[in-house]
């Protein structure tokens, strides 16, 4: 039991990074061109495929809820949550500038982001890694 708050802090910036990297996924429409001319049009069809970005959120709050005691929730919410907001916010950009898959790219930049001071944080000796 004593090694189970130092593996959630290893397992947390992962799932943080996996969860953001999903919201990436979820604008991508390789038939944008027929939504487009639908009675509805793109934007319905964004904001549909939007709306499913509640699912990565709850799996991530669940995972941190339920994270060991010894761990600080209301922190580890708030990065998964601002990691969450601009992958969706870069899927949205990415589509605005023509791209209709967006999600490989703002996957892996995302989980860059979420990951990159985990990993270069102990190298360089920053403490609280």
């Amino acid at each position: 039991m004593a090694t189970w708050p130092d593996v959630a802090g290893a397992m947390l910036p992962a799932a943080a990074a996996v969860c953001a990297a999903a919201t990436g996924f979820l604008l991508d429409e390789p038939a944008t061109a027929a939504t487009a001319v639908t009675a509805r049009g793109g934007r319905w069809a964004q904001v549909a495929r939007g709306a499913v970005a509640v699912l990565p959120l709850a799996t991530w709050l669940t995972i941190v809820a339920t994270a060991p005691a010894g761990t600080h929730r209301t922190p580890w919410s708030v990065t998964g949550l601002a990691a969450q907001a601009l992958a969706l916010t870069l899927a949205l950009l990415a589509i605005r500038r023509g791209s209709v898959t967006p999600g490989a790219a703002v996957a892996s930049a995302i989980a860059g982001l979420t990951l990159m001071p985990f990993v270069i944080g102990p190298m360089l000796g920053w403490n609280g890694f």
